[in-house]
């Protein structure tokens, strides 16, 4: 808990500073990196979900959490790419990391989203009836 407030502060007081303030960016890197690979391991190998209950509450909820994180990752994206603010610099080298880290948020929202999915269970709203299932009484 200590960490997070001394990192929020240290993020707060220099905006543009703090990763090489704290010398975690390698870190954040790795950890971005770590992330989305084992995302396309997991797409490349097509590893199926372990077999949880079906809980809609829950799995709307993921759902929710996904979405929600999307919206984090816009509004990263327009304060560092679209706004423009003068103290919030941060060097051309980096702007690469925060593309390599929304890209890997990007893929956890992927993979909540299907694991929301799962936990919802099949829509039967979409079901297909067999085609002989209708007579037509004259």
């Amino acid at each position: 808990m200590l960490v997070c407030r001394s990192a929020f502060q240290a993020s707060s007081s220099r905006p543009g500073r703090a990763c090489s303030a704290t010398g975690k960016f390698a870190l954040v890197v790795v950890g971005d990196h770590v992330d989305a690979g084992g995302y396309w391991i997991r797409h490349r190998l097509r590893l199926p979900l372990p077999q949880l209950l079906r809980n809609a509450l829950v799995g709307y909820i993921v759902l929710f959490v996904a979405r929600m994180s999307f919206v984090l990752a816009t509004s990263v994206f327009g304060f560092v790419f679209i706004v423009r603010r003068p103290e919030f610099q941060i060097p051309t080298s980096r702007y690469f990391a925060v593309i390599i880290g929304l890209f890997a948020l990007f893929c956890y929202t992927q993979e909540l989203e299907r694991l929301g999915r799962a936990l919802i269970g099949p829509d039967h709203s979409k079901r297909v009836w067999p085609v002989n299932s209708y007579r037509l009484v004259l």
